[in-house]
């Protein structure tokens, strides 16, 4: 049984950058977020990780089989 999943925190580059243009009104116009929800993109918060991994999730549910769900259900990612 797992107990414990250490995930690290990989640190991309021009993680800046990434954030300020998915923080701009108009990449989220683009994309289609609702205007009430936009607002600054984070994306990292260390608090959603640990659920994560509180969760097991990343033990149990590899990130690209969610994606492949996705995918197979038709919703554009």
């Amino acid at each position: 049984m797992i107990t414990s999943l250490a995930v690290p925190f990989l640190p991309v580059p021009n993680a800046r950058a990434i954030d300020d243009y998915l923080s701009n009104n108009r990449t989220q116009e683009l994309l289609g977020v609702d205007p009430a929800a936009r607002g600054p993109f984070v994306s990292h918060n260390a608090a959603v990780g640990s659920a994560f991994t509180a969760s097991g999730d990343l033990a149990r549910f590899p990130a690209q089989d969610y994606l492949a769900a996705l995918l197979e259900r038709g919703v554009p990612v």
